[in-house]
């Protein structure tokens, strides 16, 4: 009697334990594929994605805008002169017709085929050269131990080669005009004046250039930074669609050279009264160093770390809000390297200021300096004054930010 309770009260129990526990596991298994393929099935494009989405476009879309504007219809324009018959007059220009007439004469001239095969001579050579020293370097830098000094000097001669210039202008703007032609040349000035910086801020207005310099560069660089910055972020952080023909056009343009659009940017700005003052230089400036911009501070960007962005919407940010008080402050060393390139390549421009402004109220460094020479005499010491005085922007603003700038070009490289 005993035994049969026993039995039959242990029976139960473990048919219980066994089927609960079956359960349960059957229960774990099939529900465990479930939670792994729930955020599958989440929508992709839902409401927050799309008001992203907006948000990123409206970012982008003042630089984007700007870029379109200035450099693709000009592009455009340009190929549709090239198959025109353009007449050009004080109050315009005419297009008479279409023909392929241009390109036949192009076809037909032998200057212009010898500079384009010099041209892609030299260029071939130099990076191919380029490419070759600054391996070596890098090799020797990470690997080389006692003798890498040695090897790496020998790398750097051609770097050698570019300082000696800088050297003998530091020098000649404090000799005279007879000591400059001196023949040996004297390494030191004998009997240093600053006459030839007199004569550059005084006769030459130089110092009128350099304010128009430093205005055009200096409203250049702000414009550019303040619409890389926010076309950068919607490019890196955002769900905007079409990221990546955007992201080829703007390296396409980066790398197109200007000159193939100054005659169309000539005409329009002539058409619009833009020539000769300030805007007609610095609107095409930040247009056309928007997209290498918009390219370091994406890159850059990509970096910060995406739970920043979330505490601050869990705080109740706003997305603008986010940017300003979050990101911007994360994208300095990003903004620095930025604003560094605007700055150097809008200050040593000299095809569009020669171009676009021909009153001398308006002319810029490169320009006003090469308008130093007269008929009969050239002023090397006044123009070596001169070049010195527009490299002190430059190498102040390495100086200051060279560890940003490095920091900003090397972001990305590395992850972690």
């Amino acid at each position: 009697m005993s035994s049969t309770v026993s039995r039959t009260a242990g029976t139960p129990r473990h048919t219980s334990t066994s089927t609960t526990v079956g359960r349960t596991a059957g229960t774990a298994k099939r529900t465990r594929p479930t939670a792994r393929r729930a955020p599958v099935r989440a929508p992709v494009h839902g409401s927050t994605e799309r008001r992203l989405a907006r948000v990123g476009w409206l970012y982008a879309s003042p630089a984007l805008t700007v870029i379109a504007a200035v450099t693709l219809f000009p592009i455009l324009f340009s190929v549709v002169l090239s198959f025109s018959e353009v007449h050009l007059s004080y109050g315009g220009f005419r297009i008479d017709g279409f023909t392929t007439g241009n390109y036949a004469a192009l076809a037909q001239s032998s200057a212009w085929f010898a500079s384009l095969a010099f041209t892609l001579g030299f260029t071939l050579v130099t990076v191919v050269l380029e490419l070759a020293l600054g391996t070596a370097a890098a090799l020797v830098l990470e690997r080389l131990g006692a003798a890498r000094g040695w090897i790496l000097a020998v790398l750097l001669l051609p770097w050698a080669m570019t300082t000696a210039p800088l050297y003998w202008m530091a020098t000649a703007s404090f000799k005279g005009a007879g000591e400059i032609s001196a023949s040996p040349p004297t390494v030191l000035p004998h009997h240093p004046t600053t006459a030839n910086y007199a004569d550059a801020f005084g006769g030459n207005s130089l110092g009128r250039y350099f304010f128009n310099s430093v205005l055009v560069s200096g409203v250049s660089t702000i414009v550019v930074l303040a619409l890389a910055f926010f076309a950068g972020y919607a490019l890196a952080r955002l769900p905007m669609r079409g990221r990546g023909p955007i992201m080829v056009s703007l390296l396409m343009i980066s790398v197109f050279p200007c000159i193939a659009v100054v005659t169309p940017l000539y005409l329009l700005e002539r058409s619009a009264g833009m020539l000769n003052s300030y805007q007609g230089l610095i609107i095409p400036y930040v247009a056309f160093n928007l997209p290498f911009s918009i390219w370091i501070l994406r890159n850059y960007l990509l970096r910060v770390e995406r739970a920043l962005e979330e505490a601050a919407t869990v705080d109740g940010a706003s997305p603008l809000r986010t940017v300003v008080s979050v990101i911007l402050p994360l994208a300095r060393p990003g903004l620095f390297t930025a604003g560094v390139f605007t700055f150097t390549a809008t200050w040593a421009e000299f095809l569009m200021a020669l171009t676009f402004n021909s009153e001398d109220a308006f002319r810029t460094v490169p320009v006003g300096m090469a308008l130093f020479t007269s008929q009969y005499t050239v002023p090397y010491g006044t123009i070596f004054a001169g070049a010195m005085v527009a490299t002190v922007p430059i190498a102040v603003l390495v100086l200051i930010f060279r560890r940003s700038v490095i920091s900003g070009m090397t972001s990305g490289a590395v992850k972690g």
